[in-house]
């Protein structure tokens, strides 16, 4: 199987409705399955709309200890972040760097931003527009398809995690910003 995960907080900012969407158009192909861990506000409408709907290559899971979530990286071969309009600025959503480390393929479903132009620039993911589902469905069928494409996404994403959110990285970085809050 060829598996599209989403693992995380299933809330006000996860966007569920083209996770179905996208899920519904690549049913013809049995061996894409879509894997959803994690819990929250929205699951139960979330699972409702995909029985009704007769999607069936979603699965669902619950959430998994703290300790588990590099090994619930590991089990899928693209990690989807679909987020609302109005979520993402100049950060970076928390579970990003951790997939690239356990070199897997992100693919972001969300508005424009220097998060959402990053993977494109460093060839470490893909991002499309936030309520885009077919351009969800054609990242996912890109990867699915090019095998050589996704080692160099993952192998680049695994490296580009290492070089900018590793902690030796990310404790040099604050204590310069330290250093430089102490001298202004």
């Amino acid at each position: 199987k060829f598996v599209v995960q989403f693992a995380g907080s299933i809330g006000y900012v996860f966007n569920y409705e083209v996770v179905l969407d996208t899920a519904k158009l690549l049913t013809k192909y049995a061996d894409i399955v879509f894997q959803i861990v994690g819990d929250g506000i929205f699951k139960e409408e979330f699972m409702k709309k995909a029985k009704d709907n007769g999607i069936n290559n979603i699965y669902f899971y619950p959430l998994q200890p703290i300790e588990l979530v590099p090994d619930v990286y590991s089990a899928c071969n693209v990690e989807i972040i679909p987020l609302r309009k109005a979520v993402i600025g100049v950060g970076v959503p928390s579970k990003a760097p951790l997939v690239m480390a356990c070199r897997r393929v992100i693919i972001n479903s969300l508005e424009d931003s220097p998060y959402s132009r990053l993977f494109f620039e460093n060839n470490i993911g893909i991002s499309v527009s936030y309520n885009d589902s077919k351009a969800l469905a054609e990242s996912i069928l890109k990867l699915y398809n090019d095998l050589e494409l996704y080692k160099i996404m993952s192998t680049n994403a695994y490296e580009f995690a290492k070089n900018n959110y590793s902690s030796s990285i990310c404790v040099e970085k604050f204590n310069t910003i330290l250093e430089n809050a102490l001298k202004n």
